[in-house]
Order: C-alpha cells, then sequence, then structure tokens
C-alpha cells in the first residue's frame, strides 16, 4: 500500500492523506484514526456500487450515515443537497 500526503490551496499547511492500494475499504479504521469521532457520514452518488459502500460502513465501528445523491457532478452541487447532507449530520 503506498501513501500519498498532499495539500490544497488555500489551506497549504494541512496534509491530507491518499491511501492507494488493495482492501483500502477493508482498513478505513486503522489507517484513519476514527476514535476521535463518534459518527460518520457517507457523501457519495448512484454511480458507487453499493458493494463498495457497505464495505465502508462494515469497516467503520461507528455510526454511519449515508446520503446518496440521485445525481453526480454539477448537477448534485446545490443548496438542496447541502441541506439534505446537513439534515444528516443533526
Amino acid at each position: 500500500m503506498k501513501k500519498l500526503n498532499v495539500t490544497f490551496a488555500p489551506r497549504q499547511q494541512k496534509l491530507c492523506p491518499i491511501f492507494i492500494g488493495v482492501h483500502v475499504l477493508e482498513k478505513i479504521s486503522v489507517l484513519c484514526n476514527m476514535k476521535k469521532y463518534s459518527r460518520a457520514v457517507i457523501v457519495t452518488d448512484i454511480h458507487i456500487p453499493v458493494h463498495c459502500i457497505e464495505t465502508l460502513k462494515s469497516s467503520l465501528t461507528i455510526p454511519i450515515f449515508v446520503v446518496m445523491l440521485p445525481t453526480s457532478g454539477e448537477p448534485s452541487k446545490t443548496i438542496d443537497t447541502v441541506q439534505t447532507i446537513w439534515n444528516h449530520l443533526h
């Protein structure tokens, strides 16, 4: 497995890890320190296979909420989408 640390402008000071390898979804709890979180939200769209989402959910030890967007790309970037995600967070 490989780990790349990248930074995104304007938050140049924060490294964002990208993991590349086999069975990364099954190892997510080990790769990311999930101990400091009480729950998580997976935001995805209809193009992501359900088995990938289920694998991710089963590998995490905290409650997971899935927000499935009906479209991907620019059409899904709306205030309604933000409200849907926000409602799942609260």
